[in-house]
């Protein structure tokens, strides 16, 4: 399954790390000193499971890109303007686009670009701040994805996405509502 996260800055690059080191193949897509930073040495998370260090694909330019099975869609509400047009770009029809965006009906925008049907609305609930260029301090005893369809179905995809991610270190669960929690403790994946 190929994997990309756009807007990869904190919360993106945390959960991207997550998920490269669950041995899905990830591509971040970030730009600046931050890229700069991941291309050249790596990243670097510091957690309150522990410390750790991975080389991960990252490019700050998608015109070589295929497209995508799944992409964690992660940039600022701001950024959308410049951002969801490389969305179009990297995804195809069967692309699934999780949005973990803060502010209400963002998915709203996004399927200007892309079909409705192949977006999932996602909340998280994780504090994380880029403490340097290619370094991710995360802080807290959590890191959550909540993620559901818009009619509340238990839909097969997120049956397969819970399928997919789930493990004895995450704590992916799909509640009353429908939704699929994802709970990612990092230091279980060490």
């Amino acid at each position: 399954m190929k994997i990309a996260v756009l807007g990869a800055g904190s919360v993106g690059s945390y959960y991207g790390a997550v998920l490269k080191n669950k041995g899905f193949d990830v591509t971040l897509i970030c730009r600046g000193d931050h890229y700069n930073q991941i291309s050249s040495k790596g990243l670097s998370v510091k957690s309150n499971w522990g410390n750790y260090n991975l080389n991960i694909k990252a490019t700050d330019n998608v015109n070589d890109l295929d497209s995508f099975d799944i992409i964690f869609y992660t940039p600022k509400l701001y950024s959308n303007k410049d951002s969801l047009p490389i969305l179009k770009e990297i995804s195809n029809e069967n692309t699934l686009v999780i949005t973990i965006q803060n502010g209400v009906n963002s998915h709203n925008e996004i399927a200007k670009f892309i079909n409705i049907k192949n977006i999932i609305p996602a909340a998280t609930f994780i504090e994380a701040e880029i403490e340097s260029p290619g370094v991710i301090l995360q802080q807290g005893s959590s890191a959550i994805i909540e993620m559901g369809e818009f009619d509340n179905s238990n839909s097969n995809r997120l049956q397969k996405i819970h399928e997919d991610f789930n493990s004895k270190y995450i704590d992916n669960t799909l509640g009353k509502n429908d939704y699929c929690r994802c709970l990612w403790d990092y230091n279980d994946f060490i």
